[in-house]
């Protein structure tokens, strides 16, 4: 039985990296098309996308999280602690000060204490890791007490880096599902990655030189901020808003298309490769119930855009940094 699902997902990963060249002119298809309408699409790749990646990851991470956490209780202790502790100073932030976007005055100063306690969560989480693994880690909290040094001094600038950095995170997991399904694969994933790369290139060879996008109205204005203008005011904010939103619609990606099309198990809904759903450990009834309520909060996204997509939009910003931290422990604990 496990030979001949090994066979249908090899199948599958087969015909999905027989379009190559597809996938990669598309890429550059996409990157122009951003170039020519950044904010338009900005805002129908947010609209439509959002909420069913962040289903789909919902979905992966239970798949992942161990029925038994044994020597690893700590771990998962830290990391579930870190998320709720985080998020909700986040959240409190964003509901205090009407913002999530580069907190100034008094709120930069909660930026700069949130920004240090997310470098010293994850190193300790790393850390705790390698004590898992037998290995020396104790060493990286030092290095965090030292980003964490920067991210106090410039704390704009470490956030602007999270938001070009967060999207990548999807290709470390679509490396690793595709380590696991077929490592014959890695070569055609390299070749993807590369063709995101060049093209990354081009939208800064082509925009580097362009004017600032105009801000027709509140909206463009807080996707022109969203993609850093307020932080590199010096480059292009046309070049800005493209090269985030082709990254973010590769994050979208990634999970809506890519890792299903490897793995049709981690999208799906049935329970039994969900570890926490087996006897012994929480009901089935309780998942079941989990990812229903996380499938009808993406339609209640849904509606709220399409009755206010500015105030929703911030809300789901603002509330989305839970999924961004909830990545952080997976991206440590998954790393092989």
């Amino acid at each position: 039985m496990q030979i001949i699902e090994s066979e249908k997902l090899q199948a599958v990963g087969s015909r999905t990296f027989l379009v190559l060249p597809l996938i990669i002119c598309s890429f550059f298809a996409l990157a122009f098309l951003i170039a020519l309408l950044p904010i338009e699409l900005s805002i129908a790749t947010v609209f439509l996308f959002a909420g069913p990646h962040n289903f789909l990851e919902f979905r992966y991470f239970l798949g992942h999280i161990p029925r038994k956490w044994g020597r690893s209780r700590q771990f998962y202790l830290i990391a579930i602690s870190g998320v709720i502790l985080l998020s909700a100073l986040y959240f409190t932030a964003f509901y205090v000060f009407g913002d999530w976007l580069w907190m100034t005055g008094n709120a930069s100063l909660i930026l700069a204490i949130w920004n240090a306690g997310l470098l010293l969560w994850a190193s300790i989480l790393f850390a705790a890791d390698g004590r898992l693994r037998r290995r020396d880690s104790d060493w990286i909290i030092s290095l965090g007490l030292f980003a964490a040094a920067f991210a106090v001094l410039f704390p704009g600038e470490f956030s602007l880096a999270l938001v070009y950095l967060h999207p990548l995170a999807a290709f470390w997991f679509l490396k690793r599902q595709i380590r696991q399904t077929g490592k014959q694969w890695l070569k055609h994933f390299n070749y993807a990655l590369a063709a995101c790369g060049v093209s990354v290139f081009l939208l800064i060879v082509l925009l580097l030189s362009t004017e600032n996008l105009t801000s027709r109205d509140d909206l463009s204005l807080r996707i022109i901020r969203h993609a850093g203008s307020d932080i590199l005011p010096q480059i292009s904010s046309r070049l800005l808003v493209s090269v985030h939103v082709f990254l973010e619609t590769l994050h979208y990606s990634v999970w809506l298309v890519f890792l299903p099309l490897i793995d049709p198990r981690l999208s799906g809904l049935k329970l039994s490769n969900i570890p926490l759903a087996m006897p012994g450990a929480i009901s089935k009834n309780f998942i079941f119930a989990a990812i229903g309520l996380s499938f009808a909060i993406v339609l209640l996204l849904w509606v709220g855009f399409i009755l206010d997509y500015q105030s929703m939009r911030d809300l789901y910003f603002a509330a989305a940094i839970a999924h961004v931290l909830a990545e952080i422990p997976f991206l440590i604990r998954l790393r092989s």
